[in-house]
């Protein structure tokens, strides 16, 4: 039988009186890291970075682990069966929604990418950082590469650069999703077999969380 545990990382707020609130957050809940960098969005490669780092020190004894942004909902019965299904291909490959795109050089795009950054006109395959789930194995051994590894600001992108520097691969793993969540009511995302649903806030969390649907759970082969 699989179990879990689940941790926030964050890096360091801008307001000292944020920071104090998320300390005493961390004393009384024991979920949250809390790194030494400021938290923004050009300094998520440094996050995940660090969350590779934490897992291959903090946690030994775990198989897996499942990194995901704050918006998307997880389903842990259905990713513990995916990850029952697909434990052999995700010991050296890191698995979601994962694809080969070109890189984006509109400058008024959040994903926007110089030539100077990144003169290659597409990426190598990576997964998408709304939920990627890989083994302790793997994040070990992006705690090792990284260093090795130019650094680039999109972590997603990045993650796949290691995985190329490992010679690892991606796996595109089904009832990933990171588009459908504002098409789907409430009881389709709890009951629709979803591992990880995209853009789903706080509030609508709650409601699905409170929802009474009939759910028909997926069987662990």
């Amino acid at each position: 039988m699989l179990y879990y545990s689940y941790f926030f990382l964050l890096g360091q707020p801008r307001e000292e009186d944020t920071l104090q609130a998320v300390l005493n957050e961390s004393r009384a809940h024991q979920d949250i890291v809390v790194a030494e960098f400021q938290d923004s969005y050009r300094n998520l490669t440094l996050k995940t970075v660090t969350c590779m780092r934490w897992l291959a020190t903090r946690c030994p004894d775990a198989k897996y682990f499942l990194k995901t942004d704050d918006d998307v909902w997880v389903d842990v019965d259905n990713l513990l069966a995916t990850l029952k299904q697909f434990s052999n291909q995700l010991r050296t490959s890191l698995g979601g929604v994962c694809r080969s795109v070109v890189v984006i050089r509109d400058t008024l795009s959040k994903w926007y990418a110089s030539k100077d950054e990144f003169p290659a006109d597409s990426y190598e395959p990576y997964c998408s950082g709304t939920g990627y789930v890989g083994s302790l194995h793997l994040a070990k051994r992006v705690a090792e590469i990284y260093v090795k590894v130019p650094y680039f600001h999109l972590e997603d992108v990045y993650m796949g650069m290691c995985l190329k520097a490992l010679g690892y691969n991606t796996i595109l793993l089904p009832r990933f999703d990171n588009t459908a969540a504002p098409n789907e009511d409430n009881c389709k995302i709890k009951t629709g077999g979803f591992v990880t649903i995209h853009k789903v806030p706080t509030e609508r969390m709650e409601q699905i969380h409170n929802s009474t649907c009939i759910k028909k759970k997926l069987t662990r082969q």
